[in-house]
């Protein structure tokens, strides 16, 4: 049984302090990650959420 090689493309962009915005497999759907209060916004979820 031959296996297969997948690959799984994460893209960040730093958009200032602790929020980033995260897209997934080239996708144009993103989603943005940030810290809770008092390090970040709480603007989105961070990323041990996800």
């Amino acid at each position: 049984m031959a296996s297969e090689e997948n690959t799984f493309i994460t893209e960040l962009s730093w958009i200032g302090g602790y929020e980033f915005k995260a897209k997934f497999n080239g996708s144009d759907m993103s989603i943005l990650i940030d810290e809770p209060e008092p390090l970040g916004r709480g603007a989105g979820p961070n990323a041990s959420r996800l």
